[in-house]
């Protein structure tokens, strides 16, 4: 351990009836360290003045250190702290006694330091827990720190429910200070709160895919599709999206190497934009034995099965490499890729898909964005709408929404629906389970992303 200096200081008694002090010779003076609560079992006296020379303490530089006399013979007492330093001593602070019938056992020299209190992180006792408004996407609906909204106070590893229903989907930061035994928190402000002690929630309630099918039978230029699988009590907007076939579909090829050399899992992980869970780890069984082809073929079996990734991708196998084709062709998204790695099998090498081909948007894709609790009757259905033509055509229909805004965040994305749409000249659009005429309309007015 380090020695750090202290100052000079004097032992002084103080006389409340003329409010003078004198020396109190061989005062007895014990050191703490009061930063780690630990007793230095040093003893210092007082010289006939009443003095305590400068010296040296096996403390680290910076540590505060209790000067203390315990009892003057006459039961007065007091204490005085003091940071030490590397080197050169510091100023001194003086010890004041004060006598007992004057209530005052502890006397504090305009130099002293306040009292020292054991933080709050030491031993948290109890929590106080608060919410306030984090910025939305589109940067609107946030609030500072000091406008929290305080939910209440909570023991240690009680459950804490949060109050909070709001119109639009809003994100929120959660606090918690902790208090120590002694009722004394951790910090001042809920701005000063670092770490796990605030947590940022999103707080979005359009997070499920939506599920789309033909209404009606397909005319030349209309169609009707109903919606369902999402609650329309939180949905405010609607995102959708019609292709025909101009597009082109990303690609994303996951190459397979090496022979399993002792059978366990291997883990691929898929993200997407758009697709539900993503980024979504699934664990592929191998067995010992299993060549890269065997292992390609297994994990694509593996992700067909899987609901969330078979909705977005066509997951095909050539040799040892498995192929991912995005069922809907549009805008490239450059931060798709599967993830190849070993759980716990051996033998494969781990791996990251190539951008095998890039997403193109076809010119005629159409982006519509619809209010649903504004202009629309019933958000159940979707009239959809093309430009005839005058050979059959086949347009691909998808749907997301959001509780928030016309920009989103937007849910992951529903399946992918092919609709056929009739001749001009003739029949040839597909069918529907329901009445051919449209249930509802779409507002007078669209919002392009």
């Amino acid at each position: 351990m380090p020695s750090s200096v202290y100052g000079t200081f004097n032992v002084l008694l103080f006389n409340s009836a003329d409010s003078s002090v004198k020396t109190v010779p061989g005062a007895t003076v014990k050191l703490y360290d009061a930063t780690n609560h630990v007793d230095l079992g040093v003893t210092l006296t007082a010289d006939s003045f009443g003095n305590i020379a400068a010296g040296a303490v096996a403390v680290a530089a910076g540590t505060v250190v209790r000067f203390r006399v315990e009892d003057d013979g006459h039961g007065r007492a007091g204490w005085c702290a003091q940071t030490t330093v590397a080197s050169a001593a510091p100023a001194g602070m003086d010890l004041l006694l004060r006598p007992s019938p004057a209530s005052h056992n502890l006397y504090f020299y305009a130099m002293a330091q306040e009292p020292y209190r054991l933080p709050a992180t030491v031993i948290p006792a109890f929590f106080e827990v608060a919410y306030w408004l984090a910025p939305r996407a589109d940067g609107t609906g946030g609030e500072r720190p000091s406008a929290a909204k305080r939910i209440g106070f909570y023991n240690i590893g009680e459950e804490v429910t949060i109050p909070l229903n709001l119109y639009r989907d809003q994100p929120i930061y959660v606090g918690a200070k902790s208090y120590n035994t002694w009722g004394q928190p951790n910090v001042q402000d809920w701005s000063q709160l670092t770490g796990k002690a605030v947590q940022y929630l999103s707080n979005q309630r359009a997070d499920n895919s939506p599920v789309i099918s033909q209404f009606s039978a397909a005319t030349n230029t209309d169609v009707t599709l109903s919606v369902s699988g999402y609650n329309p009590d939180f949905i405010r907007y609607r995102l959708v999206q019609a292709t025909d076939t101009a597009g082109t579909s990303q690609v994303e090829t996951l190459g397979v190497a090496g022979t399993v050399t002792a059978g366990g899992t291997v883990l691929v992980t898929v993200t997407a934009v758009g697709m539900k869970n993503s980024p979504k780890t699934i664990s592929v069984t191998v067995a010992g034995g299993d060549n890269a082809s065997a292992v390609a073929t297994k994990i694509q079996t593996a992700l067909v099965a899987d609901p969330d990734v078979h909705t977005f991708f066509a997951v095909t196998v050539s040799t040892a490499n498995v192929i991912f084709t995005v069922g809907f062709a549009t805008t490239n998204d450059p931060t798709m890729q599967v993830q190849l790695a070993l759980g716990t099998a051996t033998g494969i090498t781990p791996a990251i898909s190539t951008h095998t081909t890039a997403g193109v948007k076809s010119p005629n894709e159409e982006d519509t964005v619809t209010d649903l609790t504004a202009g629309i009757a019933n958000p159940l259905y979707y009239f959809g709408h093309v430009n005839g033509a005058t050979s059959a055509a086949t347009w691909k229909f998808r749907i997301a929404h959001s509780a928030e805004s016309p920009d989103g965040p937007w849910s992951p994305f529903s399946n992918i629906l092919a609709v056929t749409f009739a001749s001009s000249t003739g029949g040839g659009g597909s069918g529907g389970s329901g009445d051919p005429t449209p249930p509802d309309h779409q507002p007078s007015f669209y919002l392009p992303l």
